[in-house]
C-alpha cells in the first residue's frame, strides 16, 4: 500500500494559493515595504564608510572562539544594500539567496493575484526551508574549516 494514496502533492509552482502562502505573502510585503526601505535610508544617510550602525559582537564567537551559523549576516546585509552582491554572498550566502527567493516569491505571487490565478506562482514548500537550513550549515562548516 502506498503512503501517499489519495493525496495529491502541490508543486512548487502552482496556480492555487494556500493559506500559508497568503500569510507569507503579507509578511513578505511587510518586509519589502517597511524594513527594506528603512535599512536603505539608514545606509544612504550614514554612507558606505560610516561605522556600522548595528555592528554587535557575536556572543558565540566570544565564548567559543568559533563562528556561529549567523556570523557574517550583518556584513552581508550591509554589502547587499551598498551594491556588492558578490561580497554579500561571500560573507553569508543566506542573505543574497534569501533576498532573491523573496523577490521571486513576491513577484510571482503578485502576478498570480493580478491575473486571478491564470499565472503560476512560487508556493512555499518545506523543502525550501530545508534548503536554506542546509545552506546555513554548509557555510558554517566551511567557515570553521577555512577560518
Amino acid at each position: 500500500m502506498k503512503k501517499d494514496a489519495g493525496k495529491t502533492r502541490q508543486p512548487s509552482w502552482s496556480r492555487e494559493i494556500s493559506g500559508t502562502d497568503r500569510v507569507l505573502y503579507i509578511l513578505g510585503l511587510c518586509v519589502a515595504a517597511v524594513i527594506l526601505p528603512l535599512f536603505l535610508i539608514v545606509y544612504t544617510f550614514r554612507g558606505p564608510d560610516a561605522p556600522h550602525l548595528w555592528q554587535i559582537p557575536c556572543p558565540f564567537l566570544s565564548l567559543t572562539g568559533l563562528p556561529c551559523p549567523g556570523c557574517g549576516l550583518q556584513r552581508a546585509v550591509r554589502a547587499l544594500f551598498t551594491g556588492h552582491p558578490l561580497q554579500s554572498f561571500l560573507y553569508h550566502p543566506l542573505v543574497l539567496c534569501g533576498a532573491l527567493y523573496l523577490a521571486v516569491y513576491l513577484i510571482s505571487q503578485t502576478v498570480n493575484r493580478i491575473s486571478r490565478g491564470k499565472r503560476a506562482a512560487l508556493c512555499f514548500r518545506d523543502r525550501h526551508l530545508y534548503a536554506f537550513i542546509l545552506l546555513i550549515l554548509i557555510q558554517w562548516i566551511l567557515k570553521i574549516i577555512f577560518r
